[in-house]
């Protein structure tokens, strides 16, 4: 039905090559470990095994990608940030279940959550 509604309309096909996600993934976590305080001090190698991690397991999902780097700037030490990114939750289904049991013992946060999980804006906006 939709290809029906769509047949008289011009076209464009964009392809985007899994080198080129992989490139401007790499481009954004270098950027992110850099802009933020606590990972900006890592030490060099940590965060080459951070940018490993994370463009190995990404799997083209910059969101996915963002919610481990949030992860890693809550971490206390170094050590916290090498265990983090050896322990990567796969896929963001895994991810958003981490951050929601993460949460689970701080009220405000579950709230917070569950208002904006459910609202009408956030479930038309895609947020």
């Amino acid at each position: 039905m939709i290809r029906e509604k769509l047949a008289g309309l011009p076209a464009i096909r964009l392809e985007v090559t899994k080198r080129a996600v992989s490139i401007d993934m790499e481009l954004h976590i270098t950027k992110e470990l850099d802009a933020h305080p606590r990972l900006r001090i890592l030490p060099v190698g940590l965060k080459e095994d951070i940018l490993s991690a994370l463009s190995a397991k990404a799997d083209g999902m910059f969101r996915w990608v963002q919610c481990q780097i949030d992860t890693l700037t809550e971490c206390g030490s170094a050590g916290d940030v090498r265990m983090a990114s050896r322990n990567l939750p796969i896929g963001l289904d895994k991810t958003y279940e981490r951050i929601l049991r993460a949460i689970d013992g701080k009220p405000f946060e579950r709230e917070h959550v569950r208002r904006t999980s459910t609202s009408p804006t956030a479930i038309t906006r895609g947020s």
